[in-house]
Formats: C-alpha cells, structure tokens, sequence
C-alpha cells in the first residue's frame, strides 16, 4: 500500500481543492495511524469469536476489493476531469 500513496494524496488533494489541502492532509495522517488501532481491534473481536486466520484473511481479500474497485472508479472520474480541463476551448 505504500507504493499507492502518492496516487492516492493526488486524487485526494484534486477532489478537495486549494483551501481545503492541509487539513485533509492532517485528517488522512488521522485516519491512517486511526485504521490501524481499529483493524487490531477487529481482528480481536473475530478472533473471540472463534473466526479462523483464513476466514479472517478473506475478509481481508474482499475489502481489499471493495477499495480498488472505488479507486478505479474514481480515477476513472479524475481522469475524465483532467482531459476536459486540459482540452482546448
């Protein structure tokens, strides 16, 4: 996922815009370091509840999926909005 990273701070930065950069910045560091302690806590609960590893790694798979599957669309949209911006009038 790291590799992903500046991919996705550019299309985060395109969708909020100029006045709005910095504090989505420090909301993406949030939610970054933030997803971590969630995910260790859902892991917790659907190891109580007797899930196995590999119950708990397709989960894994299928929200994996889930997120490309919303990255392609929205690079799709972002790409879609550079071409008509960058096309001459």
């Amino acid at each position: 996922m790291n590799a992903a990273a500046p991919m996705t701070s550019e299309l985060i930065m395109y969708y909020v815009g100029k006045r709005n950069q910095e504090i989505m910045s420090a909301l993406q560091a949030s939610i970054w370091a933030g997803s971590w302690f969630i995910s260790m806590k859902l892991f917790a609960w659907l190891r109580a509840l007797d899930y196995r590893y590999v119950t708990i790694f397709l989960i894994t798979v299928g929200l994996y999926m889930v997120g490309v599957t919303w990255y392609a669309f929205i690079i799709r949209s972002y790409e879609r909005k550079r071409k008509t911006s960058t096309q001459p009038q």
